[in-house]
């Protein structure tokens, strides 16, 4: 045809138009040239259904995370992926890929796990994903999220998102739960009675019903505006964070397995633990406490009491693994640690207390009682010492030559007129501070010369002009 054309076309030009027609019927086999565009039609019709068997991808960060991952074997960001590739897909970790679409998710029907945090979504449809059993959206622009086709999801981690309300009603199977943000403003989870894990936080909740949850072993509600919280349908509990709201009372008397309670930053003027004779880990800073009685809890490891109003305070813990005790900014004049052997570190500054009686605490490293008003403090047994922060007192004599463990020593602003460091171990003093002591003459050392030529690990150590040291101050 083309050949006719070429040998014709200035019979074209000549307006000989009819005559080349004429000639081009009879020359043109029909046979053939229906041949020829079957085949054109079938050829495209082939095409076409090489796109059907792919799935469109709206987000090119999207496909590239997905070509990364070798699922799309094409190796191009073409704004499709094979169906082929995805038979055996079952965990996908998109995270921290800038994703604003995952359009396309829709075909990973066998996906069990998916991990799309740290993303730019603004919607989520996993309604064709029924097989998903873990899902992490977290930190995206999500404003809701539906989950009813999810029938067996087990956990979910879709927290710093600007969801408003949350309905779990239809996921029976869920376990774990962390979700949360400043725009949540309801969450149902009644009908999840397997739950034992919750998280929610930073909402604008004020108040909550976990009397279906009985199985509940680790909750954490921080920095909600709670004003009450009833636990007493939750005797499996054993982790509880409910810090950062506006509580009045906490009652855990039902609560016998708790381990771990973080209740700081509060109202609470009362807290009964006498129940929870399991409790290794207690924070309870920042509230209007005046007294707390843990002469049950003998397993604790750590105690936060401080900025409180505790005028009384019993300890007795023998927990193996030590205990570290932090009661300063109290109104404390008392401190009883005899039923604290295994006591690790103490920080009790900024109190009322008069004496201290360290002589059952052998395992205590570190030690700040400043800002009390102590007389008198007892280290004979506390041999394992390191550090002491006693400035900010009223002492008059301090004799450390027991301590051959201590390393450094503040105890400025005293009344001393005693001293005695001479323990063995000055050459490893890091810091040591006795200024403001007006009736300290004389400071007694392991190497007078050094001390007073401000030689060796003595260079940096700080006393009153009035003062020298010696190896004897008799």
């Amino acid at each position: 045809i083309m050949k006719y054309i070429s040998e014709d076309k200035k019979s074209c030009y000549h307006h000989r138009c009819a005559e080349f027609m004429k000639e081009f019927v009879k020359r043109v086999n029909f046979r053939l040239l229906i041949i020829f565009f079957i085949s054109i039609g079938l050829l495209i019709q082939s095409c076409s259904d090489d796109d059907i068997s792919g799935f469109p991808v709206t987000d090119s960060f999207f496909e590239k995370e997905l070509l990364v991952l070798g699922i799309d074997t094409d190796g191009l960001v073409n704004g499709f992926i094979s169906n082929s590739d995805l038979s055996a897909i079952k965990t996908l970790d998109v995270s921290y890929a800038k994703i604003r679409d995952l359009t396309g998710i829709e075909q990973f029907t066998n996906l069990e796990v998916l991990n799309c945090y740290h993303n730019l979504l603004t919607s989520l449809d996993l309604s064709k994903n029924t097989h998903l059993n873990v899902l992490n959206c977290s930190s995206n622009l999500l404003y809701e999220l539906d989950l009813s086709s999810n029938l067996e999801l087990k956990e979910l981690y879709c927290f710093s998102n600007t969801i408003s309300h949350l309905d779990f009603s239809q996921n029976s199977k869920l376990i774990k739960l962390q979700c949360g943000g400043s725009a949540l403003k309801s969450l149902d989870i009644s009908q999840n009675f397997l739950l034992e894990e919750l998280y929610f936080g930073g909402t604008q909740l004020s108040e909550f019903d976990f009397s279906n949850n009985k199985h509940l072993k680790s909750l954490f509600c921080p920095d909600n505006h709670l004003n009450q919280l009833d636990l007493s349908q939750n005797t499996e509990l054993k982790s509880l964070g409910c810090d950062d709201n506006n509580l009045t009372e906490l009652i855990l008397t039902q609560n016998t397995v708790l381990e771990s309670l973080n209740c700081r930053n509060n109202k609470l003027a009362t807290l009964d633990l006498s129940k929870n004779t399991l409790l290794v880990m207690l924070e309870c800073q920042n509230n209007l406490l005046e007294s707390l009685d843990l002469s049950f809890n003998t397993k604790l490891r750590q105690i936060l009491c401080y900025d409180n109003q505790l005028t009384s305070l019993t300890v007795n813990s023998t927990s193996i693994h030590g205990l570290g005790l932090q009661c300063n900014t109290n109104q404390l004049t008392t401190l009883d640690l005899s039923k604290v052997p295994t006591l690790k570190w103490l920080s009790c500054d900024n109190n009322q207390i008069v004496s201290l009686d360290l002589s059952n605490n052998s395992l205590l490293s570190s030690l700040n009682c400043s800002n009390n008003q102590l007389n008198s403090i007892n280290t004979t047994g506390a041999v394992s010492l390191s550090s002491i922060n006693c400035s900010q007192n009223n002492l008059s004599g301090l004799d450390l030559s027991y301590n051959s463990s201590l390393r450094s020593l503040k105890c400025s602003n005293n009344q001393l007129n005693l001293l005695n460091v001479r323990n063995g171990n000055n050459v490893n003093f890091t810091s040591f501070e006795a200024i403001n002591n007006p009736d300290l003459y004389c400071i007694e050392v392991d190497n007078e010369t050094d001390a007073n030529n401000g030689a060796g690990a003595y260079d940096d150590w700080e006393k009153d002009a009035t003062a020298t040291y010696s190896e004897d101050c008799k």
